[in-house]
């Protein structure tokens, strides 16, 4: 990741980009698109979850382990579990674009739009990052 190539695509390695998160399944500036004031994937062949993330920050330390494994584990052709490092320069548009102030944050890549949504449950209630919650909500999606 992290380069000009905005195509998403095979098994994450083992490499870690920031001695956390995946090396494979980061993400900057380069692989989103702004248009009218929303957020999309440039890569239409793609879906899936975004974690972003501050390297410095606990709750982030302690899901990338878990982040990671998903990435391996429901690793698809189209589905992903990806990561955008917030305090990275080449992160800087997309992180001020989606307000991102809260660390870390896990948006949703629409299916249909590729649009970067929120997470959040119809009540307001923020998403349940335990396995079983991201699974409930992979499973509510469809995606499971």
């Amino acid at each position: 990741m992290g380069n000009s190539n905005t195509k998403i695509g095979g098994s994450p390695s083992n490499e870690l980009a920031d001695g956390k998160f995946l090396k494979d399944i980061q993400l900057n500036d380069d692989h989103f698109e702004l248009k009218d004031g929303r957020v999309y994937l440039k890569d239409k062949n793609t879906t899936g979850l975004i974690a972003f993330y501050a390297p410095w920050c606990h709750f982030c330390v302690e899901l990338a382990p878990s982040w990671n494994k998903y990435a391996k584990d429901i690793n698809s052709t189209s589905f992903k579990f990806l990561a955008v490092d917030c305090t990275n320069s080449k992160s800087q548009k997309i992180v001020d674009t989606l307000n991102i102030t809260g660390f870390p944050t896990i948006k949703y890549i629409d299916p249909k739009t590729h649009e970067i949504v929120s997470t959040d449950n119809r009540d307001g209630s923020k998403l349940n990052r335990s396995r079983e919650g991201i699974m409930a909500f992979l499973k509510q999606k469809k995606v499971l």
